[in-house]
């Protein structure tokens, strides 16, 4: 995707539509938003700059909405799964996948959205690798963090 189509998407088009459902979500009992964010807002990707940062975008946006709307009885919460099995899984640069293969179902995110949409937590990571990334990533200085991403994406 261009750059500009990304950014469109995952920026302008969550942030509009979110602003836009704010008030049905608000006059609407027990609401839950459910944004798709993506293992790439856990670090910046290499080769993958602009869809990490709208990534990460996705990811600030749904924690400062979690808080803005909680309130109101909104639950905002997200998905950071590693790469799905679907054509843009499989368009990612080779060195990506060595050490993060595609190793989720389409299937498998849509349980976890329903588990996500249920347990109410206020993000849900995908995949044992993901996690795992997710808890060394926390502990690490971000020297270390920065060696950890070339690491595992080919960089």
């Amino acid at each position: 995707a261009s750059i500009n189509a990304m950014i469109s998407v995952n920026v302008s088009g969550l942030t509009t539509v979110s602003h836009l459902a704010f008030p049905y979500l608000r006059d609407t009992l027990d609401s839950v938003v459910l944004n798709l964010c993506s293992a790439s807002s856990i670090h910046g990707i290499p080769w993958l700059a602009v869809y990490s940062a709208s990534k990460f975008y996705v990811d600030g946006l749904t924690q400062a909405l979690a808080i803005e709307w909680q309130n109101h009885d909104i639950h905002v919460t997200c998905l950071k799964p590693p790469p799905i099995n679907t054509a843009m899984g499989h368009s990612l640069d080779t060195r990506h996948l060595e050490k993060m293969p595609i190793s989720m179902q389409v299937e498998q995110v849509a349980e976890a959205a329903f588990s996500a949409v249920i347990e109410r937590k206020p993000h849900r990571i995908l995949g044992r690798n993901t996690k795992a990334w997710y808890a060394i990533n926390g502990l690490l200085p971000a020297s270390l963090r920065s060696r950890l991403t070339r690491y595992i994406t080919g960089a």
